[in-house]
C-alpha cells in the first residue's frame, strides 16, 4: 500500500512539474548539440561582419563615416548589391528599418541624393507631429511588427539611453538586455552604431573603445569598427 501511494505521489509530482512554467530550460549537453545541428546555417549579410539574426555593433569616431557605411550596408542587404568580393552580401526579404537620430531630412537628402534605393528601405525618425509621444523599446517592437521588418539599424545607441548615459554600466546593460529580448522575440538582425571616446589619432581600436565598454559588448555577437587610415586621404579601414 505504501509503495502504491509513493507511485501515485510521484506521478502527481511529475504532472505538476510539467505544468510549471520556468524562466529557465534544462537540457543535456547532447540535447543542445543535437538541436544545434538541426538549425539552419547563418546567412552572411555583410561578409563575416554581420550575419542574419545577430546583434552587432559598428563603432567609430564622429565624422568618420559610420552613418554612410550603415546606409550602404542597408542598401546592399536590400538589393543584394555587392560592395566588394571581400564583403559578399546576401539580399534578405522584408523591410529594413534605419532609425536615424543623427541627420535631418535635409542632411539625409543632400548626402544620399545620388543613390537609388528600393522600397524595402525605411527611414525612421521622431514624429514631429507628436512631440509628446514617448520613444522606447515598445516603439521599436511596434514598428518591427507593423512593417514585418527583418533588419533594424540604430544610429546610434545613445538614442536608446532614455534615462542616463551609456557610460553608466546599469544604463548600458538595460539597453542591451532590451535589444536581446527584442531579437529573441522577433528573430530580426540588429546593427547598432556607437561612438568611440576621444583617443589619439590612429590609435589601434579595441573592443573596449566602444562607448559603454564591456557593459555593451558583452551582450552582442560581434563588433567591428570603421576608422581613418594612416595612409591619409579619404581612405578608411
Amino acid at each position: 500500500l505504501n509503495l502504491q501511494r509513493m507511485q501515485q505521489m510521484q506521478h502527481i509530482k511529475a504532472k505538476f512539474l510539467k505544468k510549471v512554467k520556468s524562466a529557465t530550460r534544462l537540457r543535456t549537453f547532447r540535447e543542445v548539440i543535437s538541436e544545434a545541428k538541426r538549425l539552419p546555417e547563418l546567412k552572411p549579410l555583410f561578409g563575416k561582419l554581420l550575419y542574419e539574426g545577430e546583434i552587432v555593433i559598428l563603432a567609430g569616431d564622429t565624422g568618420v563615416g559610420k552613418s554612410i557605411l550603415a546606409v550602404t550596408i542597408a542598401n546592399c542587404i536590400a538589393s543584394g548589391k555587392q560592395l566588394s568580393k571581400e564583403l559578399p552580401t546576401n539580399a534578405i526579404g522584408g523591410k529594413i528599418l534605419l532609425y536615424d537620430f543623427e541627420l535631418s531630412d535635409r542632411q539625409f537628402g543632400k548626402r544620399f541624393n545620388t543613390e537609388i534605393f528600393g522600397d524595402n528601405l525605411i527611414r525612421v525618425d521622431m514624429n514631429p507631429e507628436c512631440p509628446e509621444c514617448k520613444f522606447d523599446f515598445s516603439s521599436i517592437a511596434g514598428d518591427v511588427e507593423r512593417m514585418e521588418a527583418k533588419v533594424i539599424i540604430l544610429d546610434n545607441i545613445t538614442a536608446l539611453s532614455l534615462e542616463g548615459t551609456t557610460i553608466d554600466p546599469d544604463v548600458a546593460i538595460l539597453i542591451m538586455r532590451q535589444l536581446t529580448k527584442l531579437q529573441k522575440e522577433t528573430g530580426i538582425t540588429i546593427l547598432v552604431l556607437a561612438h568611440v571616446p576621444k583617443i589619439a589619432s590612429f590609435t589601434p581600436l579595441h573592443v573596449n573603445h566602444v562607448s559603454g565598454s564591456k557593459s555593451v559588448t558583452n551582450f552582442v555577437d560581434g563588433v567591428f569598427f570603421v576608422a581613418k587610415s594612416c595612409k591619409g586621404g579619404n581612405q578608411r579601414y
